[in-house]
Formats: structure tokens, C-alpha cells, sequence
């Protein structure tokens, strides 16, 4: 398994007066202390520390953000300049050596007057089989879950995967027992179909139509992109965690894709959203995007994604290719898992995971190799964690030493 890191710090980065960079552009990253690098993400200065091995990648995790606060920490001394020229970068010979790959040749960096912050990032290989056991981690340990979550809603995500971890899976055929990777891959599809849906309400018809009795009306609630909705979001395609089920069980799906969606739609989701039920005609996503999007919606219905996953095609492959940038972050690692080797040296698979739960305001630069480790300590222990057992307490207290 591996985990990285994305710090975006709201200071905004220009290549000139009238041009900016295109997304993830590399600014630069170090020679000498390689391990991070300097990017630009919609117009704002992002550092990206990159994936280093769960197990025993520890001390290497601590060594970049050792390095990373070394540099961010000159940089912040100039946090009220009006501005910041490439040749005020820090550039010490500890810091950067003044040599840098992937060099922009001119740019400068606007500060917004704060320190140095960041609504911070996590993304980590997961064990298909340990879903449910992080899940129950971060609903029975809250001084912990903000790791995971974000601290701007914690509660409410916290209450969301109660929801989550309180529907009772049954079985999808008669002598189906769900393995852990099937309740994990069922438990990120729930949070998917949660989080998309938007609320209803009750509104009385009046005139002829009232003796029709009230209508069900859904509120209108935009937001820039797709991604901003899951708090959790897979950068592995469920088709390739389909895959990794255990043969039986990927099997079945694949060959009874009606039974797959009314097993979702009724069995599963009832429990769930209980107020009005969702169909199978409903859209995944609900909400209008207004970034970019002009209000459009990603029209695909639960049943066309719950069928698509078992031919092959999650949603980013069902859209139609001109609009695809509405779900920019989603699945864009889509046949990539990630693997633990353990001790009887065989691989147990994992999906990648974006952490989207944000945290505002943002963690200050000292702060964010706690962070960091924090959440490294955390993803770690759940991914040796036994299949039936949760974190021991001085694992939860270990993490919870590093709290942000």
C-alpha cells in the first residue's frame, strides 16, 4: 500500500500578468531533497508530497515533510509581500540547491496576507477487505476521524457512515455470505448514491389537482464539481474492485445484473434514504455543477451505472466524452490497485481512496507533517488490522497524539 499527500495553500500562482498555468502544472521540485514538488491547482499554489509504502514508510514520510517544512517555513516570512518573483523563491542550498527539474521559466506567487495553510489532501491504498473496518474506526473514534474527514463537517460525515454501516447487506443470492471486500465496495457504493441525492419534500397541488394529495419536489443545490459531494471519493473504478471480489461473488454480479440493481436499489438503499425511496431511475448525482457546466447534471441513472459496472464501465466511461471534465477526480486511476505484502508474502489488494472531508480553516504549515504521520498511523493500522477486529486502543491513541 502507499499514501501521498496535496497541500493547496489559497496563494495564488501566475506565469505572468495575463496568463496563468494549466491544472497540476510543475513549478518546480528539488534535486537535492526530492520527495515533494511545487504545482499549481486552479490557479493556486499546491505542494504534492508523493506516495511513499505503507508499511515501513514512516521515517521516509517524515524525512519530506521535514523538507517541506524547511521550505514552506522561509516561504511563509513573505506572506505579506504584495508579491513573490521567482528570483525571491527560497533558495538556500539546504533548501532547494538552486537547481529544479521541470523549472517554469517565469512565474510569481500572490500571498493572501495569512500563513502559509492548507485545506490538505489524503490519498491512500486501502484494503477492499478493511472498508468497513475504517468506516467503524472513524464512527467509534471521533478525536481521530477529522484525519479522514476533514474537520469543517465531521459530524455530519460521521453521521453518514452510521447510515452506512447500519444497513444490513443480507444476501444478493441464496447462499451468498458477503465476503469484507464486497461490504466495502457496497459501503462506498451507498456513500456514492447518499451523497448524490438531494433532498425532497412535500409540496399540496392545489385547484383540480389537489385531490391528486401533495407532490414530491427535490430542492435545487448546485455546486462546482461532482467530486466536491463525496467525502471518500474512489480513484480505483468499481470495476476493477468488482473484479477483486472474491470469484463467486464478482461472478454472480457480472452474470445477473438486474438482481445486482434491485439488490442495490431495494434490498440496500431502503434502508438508507427512507423518506423517498430511490429508484433505480433516479440520477447517481442529482445536483446541477455550475462550474464550467452551465447548471448541466452527469445524466446517468443508478441502474445504467450498477449495470455498467458489472460490462465493464463505471461512470466516467458511461458519460458522454464532452463532458467528462464534470467528473475530473473520479476514477482516474481506474485498473490501478494497490498491495500489502504480508507475511505469508501474498499480495492483499487495496483500492485507492481520495480523502475529501474538508478542513477549513486550513491546517497551518507547521502543522501539516502531524497531519501527515497522523493519517499515515491511521490508514496503516486499519490495513493490518485483523478482518474482524477494530484498532486497539493504543493504535486510536497513537493517531490521536497527532491531532491537527
Amino acid at each position: 500500500m502507499a499514501i501521498g499527500f496535496e497541500f493547496q495553500t489559497g496563494w495564488k500562482i501566475h506565469k505572468d500578468a495575463t496568463h496563468g498555468f494549466p491544472y497540476k502544472t510543475t513549478v518546480f521540485q528539488s534535486r537535492l531533497r526530492p520527495g515533494w514538488k511545487l504545482t499549481v491547482d486552479c490557479g493556486e499554489m499546491e505542494f504534492v508530497v508523493e506516495h511513499v509504502p505503507m508499511p515501513n514508510g514512516r521515517v521516509l514520510l517524515q524525512q519530506r515533510m521535514a523538507s517541506l517544512y524547511d521550505f514552506a517555513l522561509e516561504l511563509n516570512k513573505c506572506r505579506n509581500w504584495p508579491d513573490i518573483q521567482r528570483n525571491e523563491m527560497p533558495g538556500d542550498a539546504d533548501l532547494t540547491d538552486g537547481r529544479f527539474d521541470d523549472l517554469e521559466d517565469a512565474y510569481y506567487i500572490v500571498p493572501d496576507k495569512h500563513h502559509l495553510a492548507s485545506n490538505p489532501q489524503c490519498t491512500a491504498g486501502l484494503r477492499l477487505s478493511r472498508i468497513n473496518t475504517f468506516f467503524q474506526v472513524l464512527s467509534k473514534n471521533p478525536k481521530i476521524a477529522h484525519f479522514a474527514l476533514g474537520t469543517q463537517a465531521t459530524k455530519f460525515y460521521i453521521s453518514q457512515l452510521n447510515r452506512i454501516l447500519g444497513a444490513n447487506l443480507g444476501a444478493l443470492y441464496a447462499t451468498h455470505v458477503p465476503s469484507a471486500a464486497f461490504k466495502g465496495m457496497v459501503g462506498m457504493i451507498i456513500q456514492y448514491l447518499m451523497m448524490g441525492r438531494i433532498a425532497r419534500y412535500e409540496e399540496q397541488r392545489t385547484g383540480l389537482l389537489s385531490c391528486l394529495g401533495p407532490k414530491v419536489v427535490k430542492t435545487t443545490n448546485t455546486v462546482d464539481y461532482p467530486k466536491y459531494r463525496m467525502f471518500f471519493l474512489a480513484k480505483t473504478s468499481f470495476v476493477t474492485m468488482l473484479n477483486h471480489l472474491p470469484g463467486a461473488e464478482g461472478d454472480y454480479i457480472r452474470n445477473n445484473p438486474n438482481r445486482w440493481v434491485r439488490y442495490i436499489v431495494n434490498d440496500v438503499m431502503n434502508q438508507v434514504v427512507t423518506d423517498y425511496p430511490i429508484k433505480k431511475s433516479d440520477l447517481v448525482i442529482e445536483m446541477k455543477f455550475t462550474a464550467h457546466f452551465q447548471g448541466k447534471k452527469v445524466p446517468i441513472t443508478v441502474e445504467q451505472w450498477l449495470k455498467g459496472i458489472t460490462k465493464g464501465r463505471d461512470l466516467i466511461d458511461l458519460i458522454d466524452p464532452a463532458d467528462v471534465g464534470m467528473l475530473v477526480g473520479f476514477t482516474s486511476l481506474p485498473t490501478t490497485m494497490d498491495a500489502l505484502k504480508s507475511r505469508k508474502n501474498k499480495d492483499k489488494q487495496g483500492a485507492i481512496f481520495e480523502f475529501r472531508g474538508a478542513t477549513k480553516p486550513g491546517i497551518d504549515f507547521d502543522l501539516w507533517t502531524n497531519y501527515a504521520l497522523g493519517c499515515y498511523d491511521l490508514v496503516d493500522a486499519v490495513n493490518r488490522a485483523e478482518e474482524t477486529g477494530l484498532l486497539g486502543k493504543n493504535a486510536v491513541d497513537t493517531v490521536a497524539d497527532l491531532t491537527a
